[in-house]
């Protein structure tokens, strides 16, 4: 709840919209490379765009962006 709180107050990192750019137009390869890049991990990479995804598509749907 208070990580929510803070992402909706803060907002998202240059590179994090970047990576919801790149997942919106179907680059999802593009897009665990420049994750990967910028977290120094596979693992992390994948899980931060898979969190981006969900998170895009959660406020897509709800429609409040």
């Amino acid at each position: 709840m208070i990580r929510e709180l803070i992402r909706d107050v803060v907002g998202s990192a240059p590179y994090e919209k970047r990576l919801m750019e790149l997942l919106k137009v179907g680059r999802d390869k593009r897009a665990l490379k420049l994750a990967k890049r910028k977290v120094s991990k596979r693992e992390r990479g994948a899980k931060r765009c898979a969190t981006l995804h969900f998170w895009k598509h959660t406020v897509l749907n709800s429609g409040s962006l």
